[in-house]
């Protein structure tokens, strides 16, 4: 099957060959990357014109002004590999982290393994894989956080900070403020201590994205 957009003009012998590859099996169009639909389709784009890139397995829609993403639409989700701050970065093994994306609409998913230490009395956070247009507060997700020392698991559900490139975990049956309740800084919390090796964070996320992409 041929791929990729075919710009058929007047006088033009209309082939089976190319009635099915780019009428019939091509509903929508099928490039091997994002270079080569850009390559090809400069001088056509229209709104809700939808391409289809093999490297990513992802699904794409042209806004008017950019392209949009859908997907992965199969095989594993992209790969995310946050960071984790406690005063510092914090190291860790990715065990698993991963998200998809409709348009603007964010699913994250990650479990991490804290490796390296922090500092105590300090907010823990950890990176989005998209910038978040929500801000400052906003529920965006849940999750718990393992604390190896204590032998205990703090559920807690995860709010975007101002800016949108972070996340930060509130102990869900915290008291007070805000910042009471955020993990590693709060004495309501649940955790005020420093990260350390064996503890783990895990969270599911949920969100809007600043712009399409």
């Amino acid at each position: 099957m041929a791929t990729g957009y075919h710009d058929f003009v007047a006088g033009e012998t209309l082939t089976a060959a190319n009635l099915e590859d780019f009428c019939e099996l091509q509903g929508i169009l099928t490039f091997a990357s994002a270079a080569a639909r850009n390559a090809a389709v400069a001088s056509v784009l229209r709104e809700g014109l939808f391409a289809y890139l093999q490297d990513l397995n992802v699904i794409t829609v042209y806004t008017g002004a950019a392209w949009s993403t859908i997907g992965p639409g199969h095989g594993p989700l992209t790969a995310w590999s946050p960071t984790i701050t406690q005063s510092g970065s914090v190291a860790f093994s990715n065990v698993h982290g991963s998200y998809s994306r409709v348009g603007r609409r964010i699913t994250a998913n990650c479990r991490l393994d804290v490796t390296g230490t922090g500092t105590a009395s300090n907010l823990v956070t950890v990176s989005l894989p998209v910038t978040a247009v929500t801000a400052g507060d906003v529920v965006i997700g849940s999750g718990y956080l393992f604390d190896t020392s204590a032998g205990t698991v703090i559920p807690t559900v995860v709010a975007a900070v101002s800016g949108g490139t972070t996340c930060y975990m509130l102990g869900a049956h915290g008291t007070g403020s805000f910042a009471a309740m955020a993990l590693g800084s709060g004495a309501s919390s649940g955790f005020t201590a420093a990260l350390a090796s064996g503890d783990i964070i895990s969270m599911s996320v949920h969100y809007e994205a600043t712009a399409d992409a």
